[in-house]
């Protein structure tokens, strides 16, 4: 027979079992997840004068390509957030950012986003190279967006682009939180995004 389990002992196990309760029931942190929405100003649209673009192709550069929100703490440290994200890959709500943001504005008279059968008159291909919250300095906390952009008619021969540019954007944040890096990313997109539709429409009618 066993010997009796002491008051002790018994109290220990209880306390015991109810900590392993207590985490067991303890909920997971959640995740929060966040959309790119670049806001356009109210300025005056020009009317349209080019005929149809067609966004053909939106790539991300690999450490940002995720749905994760990237920090950037040292000159060769990045960090993804697991707990904080994009709701869908950024390359997808770029595309859709880029399309619309041209059509708003009277570039062209059609804008074609990615996702979209139909061809135009012009090709855009797009390529994010930077694309983060930069934590380097505490002090001045800011996000980045760097995007190359190019232009071509759609029926002309390989590499004959129309139209290059790399165009950049830093924005200060007033915090380290993930919320204000991702309103400050969306004021970063829109200042890139409004240079592409000033130097689209200053090319040449065709």
């Amino acid at each position: 027979m066993n010997p009796p389990v002491s008051f002790s002992r018994r109290r220990a196990l209880s306390s015991v079992a109810a900590l392993l309760v207590a985490a067991c029931s303890q909920a997971a942190p959640l995740k929060s997840t966040f959309v790119l929405e670049p806001a356009r100003g109210a300025g005056a649209t020009a009317a349209a004068k080019n005929g149809s673009l067609k966004i053909v192709a939106v790539s991300v550069a690999g450490p940002f390509r995720s749905r994760s929100l990237v920090y950037r703490e040292g000159d060769l440290k990045y960090e993804a957030d697991f707990y904080n994200e994009f709701l869908i890959a950024p390359a997808a709500m770029i595309g859709e950012a880029v399309a619309a943001w041209l059509a708003a504005a009277g570039v062209y008279q059609t804008v074609l986003p990615p996702s979209s059968t139909l061809d135009g008159e012009q090709l855009l291909e797009i390529f994010v190279s930077e694309f983060y919250g930069d934590l380097r300095d505490p002090a001045k906390p800011a996000a980045v967006v760097t995007i190359k952009f190019f232009l071509t008619d759609a029926y002309a021969a390989a590499g004959a682009f129309r139209w290059t540019g790399e165009l950049k954007s830093r924005r200060d944040v007033p915090s380290r939180s993930a919320e204000a890096l991702v309103q400050g990313l969306n004021a970063a997109l829109a200042e890139v995004l409004e240079q592409l539709a000033v130097a689209l429409r200053a090319l040449p009618v065709k």
